[in-house]
């Protein structure tokens, strides 16, 4: 978060946008027009997190001050050629590549919502011999809360706050899943495979709706 808001125009707003619940780099980058009008913030402020949004995209984060200093919007950083780029903030040649090429984004592992038909319009699939093996049956019933909360479970990484760092090297002691949804509800995501990018990704959308799961 610190490296995303950098040390430009958007420091100071920092405190702000914790005490708000715009407290992290995924949630920060779904903000609207409207949400920064809330926060009553300048055109300068707008056109900073603009800046940081796209190059964080692009995993050029790095020359976010020097950008940012520039003083100019993104539409107007995105006609400079090549050798303003190179000269002006330091880039390299494949991250200016990178900086022109508007079509790359993170984004872009997301499904497009046209992507797949409405459920009305999937046609049914035909039916195949499949051998011998039979679907697996359907289950309507649902596990209780008893089946896991005394699963013994480890925090391994705390809650972002200023002043504090996003990972620790102590471990916090174990406790009951319980606790979890002990005072206030939770929501559970199972991963399979933590490594896999597309496991990152479902994560990463759904830590995106966080700002609706705190109202």
């Amino acid at each position: 978060m610190d490296e995303y808001v950098g040390n430009g125009v958007l420091k100071g707003l920092l405190p702000k946008l914790v005490e708000e619940g715009w407290g992290d780099v995924p949630t920060l980058k779904i903000m609207n027009s409207e949400d920064m009008n809330e926060l009553n913030m300048t055109q300068q402020q707008k056109d900073a997190l603009e800046i940081r949004s796209y190059l964080h995209d692009r995993g050029l984060i790095q020359y976010g001050d020097e950008i940012e200093s520039d003083g100019r919007c993104l539409s107007e950083l995105l006609n400079l050629g090549h050798e303003e780029l190179s000269s002006q903030f330091g880039m390299k040649r494949g991250h200016i590549a990178r900086f022109m090429d508007r079509t790359s984004s993170c984004a872009d592992l997301l499904p497009e919502p046209h992507a797949f038909p409405p459920p009305n319009k999937i046609k049914p699939a035909e039916p195949r011999v499949c051998g011998c093996v039979k679907p697996p049956p359907i289950v309507d019933t649902v596990a209780p809360y008893s089946a896991i909360e005394s699963i013994s479970i480890q925090k391994l990484t705390p809650e972002y706050k200023l002043g504090t760092e996003l990972l620790v090297k102590t471990k916090t002691p174990p406790m009951k899943a319980s606790e979890l949804w002990r005072d206030k509800p939770a929501v559970l995501l199972c991963i399979r495979r933590p490594g896999c990018i597309m496991c990152r990704v479902e994560a990463h959308q759904l830590y995106a709706k966080k700002p609706i799961f705190d109202l």
